[in-house]
């Protein structure tokens, strides 16, 4: 359910009318990498002060937060993706069926709201520096090319 305060509402926690819409700056701190995000949307109980954000109400911050994420860890980001994706000349569409996975789910890997795994991640990025190997992705044998006729 989303749920959208506003100031004055009542907090979900004392049941308090005293909630204050806020917008700050917040460091995220990953592993060993920190970001700080700037326009980060949450409310503040003034009575039992408590904060709390609203899921879906950051959708920028949530997009920067998954590149964050994607880079600490190695994982492509969304931008990376699509790079490739154009590079080697695919849609969306038959990029994911070359890579083997749903069309929804790749355009949610180039939109942030899904990461790829790692396996992919290494996938993409082998055929993006070695284009030719993609001859052998669907070959069905180990050492048999196939045309796979872009």
């Amino acid at each position: 359910m989303h749920v959208q305060f506003k100031d004055g509402e009542m907090c979900p926690f004392c049941e308090s009318e005293t909630i204050v819409r806020r917008i700050s700056s917040e460091v995220y701190t990953y592993k060993d990498a920190k970001i700080t995000i700037e326009g980060v949307a949450s409310y503040r109980c003034e009575r039992c002060e408590e904060e709390f954000v609203v899921p879906g109400e950051n959708k920028e911050v949530d997009r920067q937060l998954a590149e964050f994420y994607a880079e600490a860890d190695g994982i492509l980001t969304p931008k990376e993706i699509q790079k490739a994706r154009k590079c080697l000349g695919f849609t969306q569409e038959r990029f994911a069926a070359q890579l083997g996975v749903g069309k929804k789910n790749f355009a949610k890997y180039e939109s942030g709201s899904m990461r790829p795994s790692m396996a992919m991640s290494h996938l993409i990025r082998i055929l993006y520096n070695q284009p030719n190997v993609l001859r052998y992705v669907h070959s069905g044998r180990l050492d048999e090319a196939v045309d796979i006729g872009q």
